[in-house]
């Protein structure tokens, strides 16, 4: 077990021929949801995995995405990820700071729509 996060990408939609075309391009795979109330429509779930696969889908879609919060995560894993991790998984002290580091400014930036405007109410709660 690692003493990191691994990062990978979750889309969820009610379209599956969106989540299909990412899978087909980008790879992955897909997932259906459960449906928990009867009157929702079904779900499904594209998921992504590996540092490879994640850095170049990063790569080519950050110009088209307008999530400031996810916009900053995206280039946080593209700018600093590689260089941080290690493919032996034997880190010096000073490089297992770093890559606290960087996952710690990572998780502080939020979790998508809504996240920035949930920590300013805090902040002036």
């Amino acid at each position: 077990m690692s003493q990191f996060r691994h990062p990978y990408i979750v889309v969820d939609s009610t379209d599956p021929e969106i989540l299909e075309e990412l899978a087909f391009h980008f790879g992955g795979s897909i997932l259906q949801k459960k449906t928990r109330v009867e009157k929702h429509r079904q779900q499904w779930s594209w998921r992504l995995y590996g540092a490879t696969n994640i850095l170049g889908f990063l790569e080519k879609i950050v110009p088209y995405m307008r999530c400031g919060t996810k916009v900053a995560r995206a280039r946080i894993l593209l700018d600093e990820y590689p260089a941080l991790t290690v493919r032996n998984g034997r880190y010096t002290t000073d490089q297992v700071a770093a890559k606290l580091d960087m996952e710690e400014r990572f998780m502080a930036i939020g979790h998508g729509r809504g996240a920035s405007l949930r920590a300013l109410h805090r902040a002036s709660a």
